[in-house]
């Protein structure tokens, strides 16, 4: 079945990364991701009775990639904002623990693109991510796979994440010892 999008005229505008740079950029810096390279779409998913989602990279100097965000295009900017706001207080709840209860904004509306913004590995539908986060369920994580000397040394690293379906995290335990996890 083929489907008109109903928000074409926006979803243009959001994925001409060269027009809107300067807010791309603003609501990337919001969300807690420095940089002054320059965003490129790296993917759209499309999915059904849910937001599109666009997976933007964040450019460095040398063409590089240096961060991965996630963008949800909304049906108008009162959308964008409720969402943002629904999905930060999802975020900060302790099961989850995805952002910490001071940080600010961890999901960010830009209302006048109807989009909201957020890092990689932040995502209420994959609790698993906190170990991103917490450094203490990593430890926890970890001294039950391998043992608790390898918790101390361990370190995670976000592979791949699709926005509210799946990810990958390595995780590093020590010289011989790496995880791959997938949560879904």
């Amino acid at each position: 079945m083929i489907a008109p999008i109903r928000e074409a005229s926006t979803l243009a505008a959001v994925l001409d990364v060269d027009r809107t740079r300067e807010d791309l950029l603003a609501a990337f810096r919001r969300a807690g991701v420095a940089g002054t390279g320059r965003p490129s779409v790296a993917r759209v998913h499309f999915r059904r009775k849910a937001p599109i989602v666009i997976q933007y990279t964040l450019l460095d100097e040398r063409g590089l990639p240096s961060a991965q965000l996630h963008g949800e295009l909304l049906a108008g900017p009162e959308a964008a904002l409720r969402h943002a706001e629904t999905e930060s207080v999802r975020l900060r709840k302790s099961r989850r623990a995805q952002a910490r209860r001071e940080e600010k904004e961890p999901v960010v509306a830009v209302p006048g693109l109807a989009l909201c913004i957020r890092a990689a590995g932040r995502d209420a539908n994959l609790p698993g991510l906190r170990l991103l986060h917490d450094r203490d369920a990593l430890h926890d994580f970890v001294a039950s796979l391998a043992g608790p000397g390898a918790a101390d040394v361990a370190s995670v690293r976000l592979r791949a994440h699709r926005l509210g379906k799946r990810a990958v995290l390595q995780i590093d335990a020590g010289p011989a010892r790496r995880f791959f996890v997938r949560l879904a």
